[in-house]
């Protein structure tokens, strides 16, 4: 039996804590998302991992020990996505479609 079935939903949002910021958040409706709570500046901030079962907790681990990593080395957690490069047409290349 996974761990994660114990915690059932309650009339209001929960939150169980383990060691440095990774979380697991419980809503009325049941739904489980894995967090990642930390700090930067004072402000608390949190990193969603994913939501259960979706995200297995081995992946969310992977994903919350990566954060760490690079909350330590002072790099964004959240790596941006590469824009996407659309290819610019001219009028005669388009009049010739």
């Amino acid at each position: 039996m996974h761990v994660f079935l114990c915690f059932k939903p309650t009339e209001k949002e929960y939150r169980v804590r383990e060691a440095k910021g990774f979380t697991l958040r419980v809503l009325p409706t049941g739904k489980k998302t894995l967090l990642f709570i930390y700090e930067v500046n004072g402000k608390r901030k949190q990193l969603n991992l994913g939501i259960y079962p979706l995200t297995s907790l081995l992946d969310a681990r992977e994903k919350y020990n990566e954060a760490v990593k690079a909350l330590y080395n002072n790099e964004p957690l959240v790596k941006e996505p590469e824009p996407e490069v659309v290819p610019v047409l001219t009028v005669k290349e388009l009049a010739g479609l």
